[in-house]
């Protein structure tokens, strides 16, 4: 069964009361119509009523002062006329068309029974006797009787009875026609009072109408309009949510709940707008940092790929682009189980001691996002870019981002690899150029010269003083032979590219090298370990205890020499040549002797220590200090670091 409110029409509504309106002015009208037109008739009707009191007085004067030869009217042509006069007048006022009118119909009325009463007592008492007065008042009505003094004796004394019964009636008479004239007064002053009545009662209702229109204007009308105008204004204000509300089921009920449901429309399409206005913005902003951020990521890469500060510069504008501000960025080597910090801002997290443990696992979390660093195919790996978002979940554009900056890494290290291998080749290409220059020129210059020398040699036996000749002839073959030992070296040094599973075979083979030349005890020593190197490190190395070894050879005169080669807990390399030779001069280490300038110039180049004191005893020790480039967080140029992924 529906329970909807049944509709009230507001035009119905309004069609009633004026039709009410309508009605009680149209009733009023009538009305005042109507009882007018009755009482009109009354004020008739009670002045002849009122003048039948006048007319039986009348008559009344006329019996009593008749026979004085007074009358009150005019004396008519014949005796009998003057009552005739009477009768007639009495009947034509009696029975008055305005009195019959204002008589009631109805029977049980009580003027219609006091008029039916004066009718009654004039009809068959009064008018009889007066017929009676008036036939005995002529004498052709009775011929033969004059000069009777009998029948004038009858007739005087019958006249003065029907006078006396006359009188007698006379008073009842003009009771009842008092009364009647009273009735009459009555009835029309109800007549009075109900038009009164009524019109009073119209005007009323009439503003009890006006009054119930005009509430009804006002909470039916005015305050849905008023409500409306408040919506219309907050809609124009741009509030959508406020809704109008309007009590009842009628055509400005029906306009309010159309207009709150435009306005929720409207609300919902303004929503729909924002929203897609909203998106559109931040998918721009989005599009703009990531744009914004690759271009940076990119220009950084440009300028310097091979320095650490531009992967803290690139940790920056993510923290600054993409508001991830824990991150880090882990080099591997070749074989992904180590890894060096390139840069970092994190704190208290696993792989900021050493990247030992980012490699470990590289699945995403809640807690961190993970991608690594390949090459353009895809087929290597360099190391990883790990940003820690503060539990939040990145964007599906975030990540995307991430990744692509990861292959901008991946792609900067591949060119880098590449321009560092290209260098590295040129390099080499290069001092094998002069190498073969230098074995082709100075090597075979003096090879041809100790050949020269063995020819003089033996003709200096045909010279006089031969045995100085043959002494300085001896002196310069040696120095041929240490020049082209030294060239030999030199040679190989230019050809030399070791890593460090090669360190250990290159020492041994230079100290197997310089045991052949001289006769010295060489004690090698080499627990290297977990400890690294890279192939630069290696030949500095090498090129340190070669020129140790001249430098014996040289200059210690020792017959015993300690070579030993150790990795310290923290993961530093330190190398010591000891021999028990004379010792080192303290003149030739402030000097800066071009041999020890050539072993501080290759520390330098390993960023170690390099120290050269006496020893206990006697002797010289010297010890290199350093750690390698694979076990110590990049600072500065990565170059190295790179090589190794």
């Amino acid at each position: 069964m529906s329970t909807q409110p049944k509709e009230q029409s507001l035009i119905l509504r309004f069609g009633l009361a004026l039709g009410g309106i309508v009605l009680l002015t149209f009733i009023s009208m009538l009305s005042s119509i109507f009882i007018s037109e009755s009482i009109t008739g009354m004020a008739s009707a009670i002045n002849q009523a009122g003048s039948l009191r006048m007319k039986s007085f009348q008559i009344a004067t006329d019996l009593v002062y008749k026979n004085a030869g007074t009358t009150t009217e005019p004396s008519p042509s014949a005796p009998g006329d003057l009552f005739s006069s009477h009768v007639h007048n009495f009947d034509s006022r009696l029975h008055h068309p305005s009195i019959r009118s204002s008589v009631p119909k109805d029977p049980n009325s009580q003027i219609n029974q006091t008029y039916q009463e004066v009718v009654r007592v004039w009809q068959y008492q009064i008018k009889p006797i007066l017929f009676v007065y008036e036939k005995m008042e002529d004498p052709s009505y009775f011929p033969g009787r004059e000069g009777d003094a009998q029948w004038d004796a009858l007739t005087k004394t019958s006249r003065n009875l029907i006078r006396q019964r006359y009188m007698g009636l006379v008073s009842y008479f003009v009771r009842k026609i008092d009364s009647m004239v009273k009735e009459l007064e009555l009835e029309m002053e109800e007549k009075i009072k109900t038009l009164h009545l009524i019109e009073s009662s119209s005007l009323f209702i009439a503003i009890a109408i006006v009054l119930m229109i005009m509430i009804f204007l006002y909470s039916r009308i005015l305050t849905p309009l008023q409500t409306l105008m408040t919506a219309t204004q907050k809609i124009r204000e741009g509030d959508f949510s406020y809704q109008a509300s309007v009590s009842g089921n009628n055509e400005l009920t029906r306009l309010v709940n159309t207009f709150n449901a435009m306005s929720t429309e409207l609300s919902k399409t303004y929503i729909d707008q924002e929203r897609e206005i909203h998106e559109k913005t931040e998918d721009l902003k989005q599009k703009k940092n990531t744009m914004e951020l690759l271009y940076n990521t990119s220009s950084i890469l440009a300028q310097n790929p091979t320095s650490s500060r531009s992967y803290e510069r690139i940790l920056e504008k993510i923290d600054q682009l993409l508001n991830i501000k824990s991150g880090l960025i882990c080099l591997s080597d070749a074989s992904a189980m180590r890894g060096h910090v390139l840069a970092s801002n994190l704190r208290d997290h696993h792989c900021s001691a050493g990247c030992k443990g980012c490699f470990s696992s590289t699945e995403n979390s809640g807690s961190e996002f993970v991608t690594p660093i390949k090459d353009r195919n895809r087929s290597r790996s360099y190391g990883l870019l790990m940003l820690k978002p503060d539990g939040k979940q990145l964007d599906e554009w975030q990540t995307s981002t991430i990744q692509m900056i990861s292959e901008q890494i991946g792609a900067a290290i591949t060119i880098a690899r590449g321009t560092i291998k290209e260098k590295e080749n040129i390099l080499n290409h290069e001092r094998s150029s002069i190498a073969r220059e230098l074995h082709d020129s100075l090597a075979q210059s003096l090879s041809y010269l100790k050949i020269e020398v063995s020819r003089i040699q033996k003709h200096l036996s045909e010279i006089e003083n031969s045995e100085v000749a043959q002494t300085i002839a001896t002196d310069i073959r040696t120095e041929l032979n240490n020049a082209y030992r030294q060239l030999r070296e030199l040679l190989t040094t230019f050809r030399l590219s070791i890593g460090t599973d090669e360190l250990g075979n290159t020492i041994k083979q230079s100290i197997e090298d310089f045991r052949q030349r001289e006769d010295v005890k060489i004690m090698l020593d080499i627990r290297l370990g977990d400890c690294r190197v890279n192939p630069h490190e290696a030949i500095h190395l090498v090129y340190i205890l070669r020129e140790a070894l001249n430098n014996v050879h040289k200059h210690a005169e020792a017959s015993n020499v300690w070579v030993e080669l150790r990795c310290t807990p923290t993961k530093a390399i330190t190398l010591t040549i000891q021999d028990d030779g004379i010792g080192v001069d303290e003149n030739l280490i402030r000097q800066g002797h071009f041999g020890l300038s050539i072993m501080q110039e290759r520390t330098t180049a390993l960023n170690g220590v390099y120290k050269i004191s006496r020893r206990n005893g006697s002797g010289t020790t010297v010890e290199i200090n350093f750690t390698p480039v694979e076990h110590h967080e990049p600072t500065g140029d990565i170059t190295a670091w790179i090589n190794q992924t």
